[in-house]
């Protein structure tokens, strides 16, 4: 899963590093998480990174506009994925997707 979950000032990947990771798990058979909140801070059309689920038929994006948007008060998240048999195992997660 590529993320730092304690750097709050967000970190993204170096873009060698993210095509490595997402090779692998095409190689290997993983599902690849990736936390991609900080991903619309990156305002360079080229420097942005694409997205796990366009890299990898098994990822599970991870996103929200608290970061890039400032509306933490939102609570607007989102899932995305290509595999759809990962939709009803994350949907089981207790918490994980809808409001509590």
């Amino acid at each position: 899963m590529p993320c730092a979950p304690h750097n709050p000032a967000g970190y993204l990947p170096s873009r060698e590093l993210f095509m490595r990771v997402a090779e692998f798990a095409r190689r290997h058979g993983p599902i690849l998480f990736s936390d991609e909140v900080d991903r619309g801070l990156v305002f360079d059309e080229d420097e942005r990174l694409p997205t796990a689920c366009d890299l990898h038929e098994r990822a599970v994006s991870l996103g929200c506009l608290s970061n890039s948007h400032g509306l933490a008060g939102l609570r607007l998240d989102w899932i995305a994925t290509r595999d759809a048999e990962l939709l009803p195992i994350v949907d089981a997660w207790p918490g994980a997707v809808g409001a509590d």
